[in-house]
């Protein structure tokens, strides 16, 4: 009875052995080499001046005029960056953090006369920050620093001019617009200090 249990293991292992050997294997075809020529033509066809990279051409296909690698960058947003790495885009940039900190603060509030003052500052200083970030202007920010140095005031003789969080935004407000004088009588732009858990303003 042994043997024939033993010779029964024997049969069905060169059974399973046999059938690995033998089944056929599904043809998943070969290796992806590129992109199919086919899609690739409509696509092309359907968006000629599409930038394509070239993994998302046919092999062996070259490039064609609207073809550009991924690491060049347009004209547009050389230029955007440009306008942004001007003095006045950067430091109206860095003013943003402080004031967004100051409006978050008031905004927690919830008072009338807290939300009075985050509007303010929201419309009569935030907004024009941001347009002198999109501005194409050499210096739009001097003609904003008279409204800055009176949102200091102005919120320095408020209630919350000892909350540690206006005291100190304050303070870099104050820095940023000395620094960004010192600039424009020609020294060169430090570094922005990194943000430590700035505020996000609401909308």
């Amino acid at each position: 009875m042994n043997r024939s249990i033993a010779l029964g293991a024997v049969a069905v292992v060169l059974f399973v052995v046999l059938a690995v050997l033998l089944f056929p294997k599904p043809d998943t075809g070969g290796r992806l080499e590129g992109a199919d020529p086919a899609r690739a033509a409509a696509e092309q066809a359907r968006r000629p001046d599409r930038a394509r990279t070239p993994a998302a051409r046919v092999p062996g296909e070259p490039p064609g005029p609207g073809d550009v690698e991924r690491a060049e960058v347009s004209p547009e947003l050389q230029q955007q960056r440009a306008w942004r790495a001007r003095p006045a885009a950067a430091y109206a940039t860095r003013l943003l953090a402080p004031v967004s900190a100051i409006r978050y603060l008031l905004m927690k509030e919830g008072t009338p006369e807290a939300r009075t003052l985050a509007d303010q500052l929201a419309t009569g200083v935030m907004n024009d920050l941001r347009a002198v970030r999109a501005s194409d202007l050499d210096d739009p920010l001097t003609e904003l620093e008279p409204k800055i140095e009176a949102v200091v005031t102005q919120v320095s003789a408020s209630a919350w001019a000892d909350d540690p969080t206006v005291v100190a935004s304050l303070a870099k407000i104050t820095a940023q617009l000395a620094e960004f004088e010192r600039v424009k009588a020609g020294e060169p732009m430090p570094e922005p200090t990194p943000p430590k858990g700035e505020a996000v303003d609401p909308e």
